[in-house]
């Protein structure tokens, strides 16, 4: 169950469940990546929510106890 996370839309629609390596992951986040160039870096771009995507979605970790930040290991 490590590592594993859950994309869920704004509606409580999962979007993916499983690996944060996964490949599913990079398609579904391509879809909804920010793009800040007229405000500088995306962490700071108003439009992002510091996360670097837009788009009306959370990114967990399927174990509510790991506190770490999901978006630093999707983003790397």
């Amino acid at each position: 169950m490590k590592d594993q996370i859950k994309i869920v839309d704004w509606a409580g629609n999962v979007l993916f469940e499983g690996h944060y390596k996964n490949k599913k992951v990079d398609k579904i986040l391509d879809a909804n990546r920010c793009d800040c160039s007229d405000e500088g870096a995306d962490e700071e771009c108003s439009e992002c929510n510091g996360t670097g995507y837009s788009g009306d979605f959370e990114v967990y970790w399927s174990d509510d106890q790991d506190e770490r930040n999901v978006y630093a290991f999707i983003n790397y």
